[in-house]
């Protein structure tokens, strides 16, 4: 039977660094944990309860701020209930003797041993693997690429899209014509790769919008979804925007850098057909 708390007591204190931010209209908490970067969704009454413990706050003084804040009492038991809730969710900060152990283990073993590990627990047909930290790239990144994330820009950027399709659809016959003449390795070859670095482009559009709403994005990596590949930027710090539209316009970035490098091909590939169809015609004219 789990021991309750003395009133005059002060409960374990929460991780120091925990985000804990309203979104909407603060009936729901996003709770951020950098220790693991997972997210919680959770209530104002969990949300309250996180935020008191600071390690100063008695329990007295936790139950009478939580009767002022929502009219009810707050027993012993529940708060009991909810410190072991919180420590099972690993938002509960460490003795200090467990602080030291974790700090002789910090090293590349240790760090080998934890991401193995991380491994092991993954369900098999859905694994995924860390590459690197994109963080100091996309803070590089971001500032040098706000205008795309205008109206101006991303009006231009529809009309663009737009005319790419209508000279996709108008030259289609002769599109399928080429493709059909030039099926070999080479072709399937340079196809994987361009779907390999327009893929990276596309998370990178999700990393670059995230950032640039002030979130942080500290991880890329490779996603085996049914032991078939996909890359991914973890964005989750988008829970914690508190504006529904920043939220969606992250989660619709990627397709937008698709859809802008999608245009810019067509028309580059227009120009190269323009450029030599002209040369052949001024050859032509020379031969005469």
């Amino acid at each position: 039977m789990a021991t309750m708390p003395a009133i005059d007591s002060i409960p374990p204190r929460r991780l120091g660094d925990l985000t804990i931010q309203a979104v909407e209209d603060g009936s729901e908490y996003v709770v951020k944990n950098p220790h693991n970067r997972k997210y919680l969704k959770v209530g104002p009454v969990e949300a309250f309860l996180l935020e008191r413990l600071d390690g100063q706050m008695t329990v007295d003084g936790i139950q009478r701020a939580f009767e002022a804040k929502f009219g009810e009492p707050l027993s012993a038991a529940d708060l009991q209930e909810f410190l072991g809730l919180a420590s099972s969710q690993g938002l509960i900060a460490a003795r200090e003797s467990d602080e030291n152990v974790a700090a002789q283990g910090s090293g590349l073993v240790a760090r080998i041993r934890s991401a193995w590990h991380q491994v092991r627990k993954q369900n098999p047909l859905f694994l995924r693997f860390r590459i690197f930290d994109p963080d100091r790239c996309l803070n590089w990144l971001e500032p040098r690429t706000r205008i795309v994330w205008t109206a101006p820009f991303a009006t231009a950027t529809a009309v663009a899209v737009v005319v790419a399709a209508i000279l996709v659809w108008l030259n289609r016959y002769e599109l399928v014509a080429v493709f059909a003449a030039r099926l070999h390795w080479q072709t399937i070859a340079l196809a994987w790769l361009t779907i390999i670095t327009i893929t990276f482009c596309h998370e990178f559009g999700h990393g670059v919008a995230c950032k640039r709403y002030g979130g942080e994005v500290h991880e890329i990596g490779v996603l085996l979804m049914f032991l078939t590949p996909f890359f991914y930027c973890n964005v989750s710090d988008a829970w914690l925007f508190s504006s529904k539209r920043q939220r969606l316009l992250v989660s619709f970035a990627g397709i937008y850098v698709d859809l802008m490098i999608w245009a810019l091909a067509v028309f580059v590939g227009a120009g190269i057909v323009l450029w030599g169809g002209a040369i052949l015609m001024r050859h032509s004219l020379l031969a005469r």
